[in-house]
């Protein structure tokens, strides 16, 4: 394979019947997928899906000729192809909810190597990363058992920085779902990362995470109702925990 993208098309027409337009229980496993010049794997309007035991590299990849890829240049991103308000009676929106990421290995993305953006109900556990993962404007993700190791100097990588192990995007008012709500980031290895979890939203849970000689652990901005507990950080080279209002 080259680039896997999910989605379903033939809508129901406006004005008639609420539209079923998303794939259901979709599987993808045991594949070598490399060198899309966007995302290798786009999961864009899905309920129920496994992506497991996959080698996901060279997203975005850059050319003989030094031309690289177009945007978002992920290994895997988890994001609705489009969002809307309801019209016509039905929601126009598209949805990426109740999945997993497992136990897959990343290699060579150029910007990320797993994004849920905008997702609902997302667990990305025991995978091996280089480029990092991305919580987005998602709710209720479960970042679990994963080894980010960011002190691997990667040929496909834009930045002078490492950057950062586990992200996540928006505050109030800024996102699809008015908040990040409700993120789990646990039992995770970071190692070498300029930041190890940034962390922002409502209702999140840091803990029983390792952290070897990130600049920065742990990042909280403009979080509330956030628990950090019962981590392991060594060496941090700058600040251990750093919370930023």
């Amino acid at each position: 394979f080259s680039s896997v993208k999910l989605r379903t098309g033939n809508p129901s027409e406006a004005g008639t019947t609420p539209m079923t337009h998303y794939a259901k229980q979709v599987t993808i496993k045991n594949c070598i997928v490399d060198g899309a010049r966007r995302n290798n794997i786009s999961v864009t309007d899905c309920d129920g899906f496994l992506i497991d035991n996959c080698l996901v590299q060279n997203a975005g990849y850059t050319d003989i000729n030094g031309t690289t890829g177009t945007n978002p240049k992920l290994g895997i991103d988890l994001e609705p192809y489009k969002t809307g308000n309801p019209a016509d009676g039905f929601d126009t929106s598209e949805f990426v909810q109740n999945g997993t990421v497992s136990n897959c290995r990343f290699n060579e993305n150029r910007l990320g190597d797993c994004t849920a953006y905008n997702t609902y109900n997302v667990k990305i556990v025991n995978n091996h990363s280089t480029a990092g993962l991305s919580y987005g404007y998602s709710q209720n993700t479960v970042i679990a058992n994963n080894v980010i190791d960011m002190s691997i100097i990667r040929q496909n990588n834009p930045a002078t920085t490492a950057g950062t192990g586990v992200g996540s995007l928006g505050g109030a008012n800024s996102d699809r779902f008015n908040h990040v709500n409700n993120s789990v980031v646990a039992n995770n290895v970071f190692y070498g990362c300029t930041t190890g979890v940034e962390v922002r939203g409502q209702s999140a849970t840091i803990s029983n995470n390792m952290f070897v000689k990130c600049k920065i652990a742990i990042n909280s901005f403009k979080a509330s109702d956030l628990s950090i507990a019962n981590n392991f950080i060594y060496q941090s080279t700058y600040i251990g925990i750093n919370n930023a209002q």
